[in-house]
């Protein structure tokens, strides 16, 4: 399945006896799809046909493994500005076993070959309350591919003050890492995608 119909970049679908699940395909786009088959060493492709998908926001991701993963593109904004897709992906943390995000094997592959991503971004590790976070820290991605750059970017959580007043240097250090030359696409997280997470995809 490819956006293009020289099938340059395509997301690879295997059948199971004569049935393939197509997932993450991108929203209001046509999509131009082949059918591939194997015998031993021999290969043959079927003609191209095409397919529609409805424009819907959000673009919902499923990655095995994890969870509140979606895509930030997708939306058309007030002035009739479109959000291109495939550039930033909000989700939760990969490894939090409490929430029941873990990535598997599966889930890697999918954001390294089909998503490409290049860049995480670590939102856990700020002030909690009075206490703090333990559970990241300044590290190489989580994806464990050397291909992907992880910056640590830790935000407080909870306490008096509103998400947004409680991290002004951290929410304006998150938005430079995007004028870098080589950051998309690109995901971030803190534990399970929602109060960090969400403010940052809302701004």
């Amino acid at each position: 399945v490819a956006l293009d119909k020289k099938f340059e970049n395509p997301y690879v679908f295997k059948a199971s006896e004569g049935k393939a699940t197509i997932q993450n395909l991108f929203i209001g786009k046509t999509h131009y799809y082949r059918i591939k088959a194997v015998k031993g060493e021999e290969v043959e492709y079927s003609k191209a046909y095409t397919l529609e998908t409805e424009g819907m926001f959000p673009r919902l991701i499923n990655i095995d493994g994890m969870t509140n993963c979606r895509d930030i593109g997708g939306k058309v904004t007030e002035s009739g500005a479109y959000i291109k897709q495939g550039m930033v992906y909000r989700t939760a943390a990969l490894d939090d076993d409490i929430s029941g995000s873990i990535i598997t094997n599966e889930g890697r592959e999918t954001m390294l070959k089909q998503l490409g991503v290049k860049t995480e971004i670590e939102l856990r590790g700020g002030p909690k309350g009075e206490g703090g976070e333990q559970n990241a820290k300044e590290r190489p991605s989580l994806l464990n591919d050397e291909s992907v750059t992880c910056h640590f970017n830790p935000m407080g959580y909870q306490g008096g003050k509103s998400p947004l007043f409680r991290n002004i240097v951290p929410v304006r250090t998150f938005f430079e890492h995007f004028a870098e030359e080589d950051f998309y696409p690109a995901f971030f997280h803190c534990r399970i995608g929602t109060d960090r997470t969400g403010l940052c995809a809302t701004l």
